[in-house]
């Protein structure tokens, strides 16, 4: 039973955690963390990503979105819907989908 693990899927690799965050007035939340992505150019922008995230929306925790460094990414979890922006400063930003 892992906390953290670098997930290997297919031309992607995830890294994600089990968490435990404040989020203010809504307390401690579990959650799933997705605090760093890669997928290999020759893939990206075909839904690779879109795939993981819907299957990491029906665990039953929250989804914590970390760190993201480019409005482009940004933008994607803002038109998605459900996302709500926990932290944004100095061009980064964290979404939270509950």
């Amino acid at each position: 039973n892992h906390n953290n693990e670098w997930l290997a899927i297919g031309n992607m690799m995830v890294y994600v955690r089990k968490g435990r965050h404040a989020f203010g007035s809504l307390g401690l939340i579990d959650t799933i963390d997705i605090a760093n992505i890669t997928v290999q150019p020759d893939y990206q922008n075909q839904g690779v990503f879109t795939k993981f995230l819907e299957e990491a929306e029906t665990l039953g925790l929250a989804v914590h979105i970390e760190n993201v460094l480019t409005e482009r990414f940004a933008n994607f979890f803002r038109k998605r819907g459900g996302y709500d922006i926990v932290y944004e400063d100095c061009g980064m930003a964290s979404f939270l989908r509950l």
